[in-house]
C-alpha cells in the first residue's frame, strides 16, 4: 500500500481512506477465494504508522 499510495494515506494513523483501501482488498480477497485470513491481520495490511515511500515534494524546481 504504502507503494501504491505513499503519502496520501500512509503516515497519518487510522485514516478512512487507508481503511478503505484495506477493506477492498479483503472484499477481492474473498472474491477471489483466498480468504482475508489469508492477508492477515489488518494491522499489517495498513500503512498508518509508516513514513512514506515516496513523499510528493511540495517545492516547484
Amino acid at each position: 500500500m504504502n507503494v501504491l499510495y505513499g503519502d496520501s494515506v500512509c503516515g497519518q494513523g487510522d485514516v478512512d481512506s487507508m481503511n478503505n483501501i484495506v477493506s477492498r482488498y479483503q472484499y477481492y480477497l474473498d472474491l477471489m477465494g483466498v480468504g482475508r485470513e489469508e492477508a492477515g491481520p489488518h494491522e499489517v495490511l495498513t500503512c498508518a504508522e509508516q513514513e512514506a515511500f515516496n513523499p510528493s515534494s511540495s517545492s516547484s524546481s
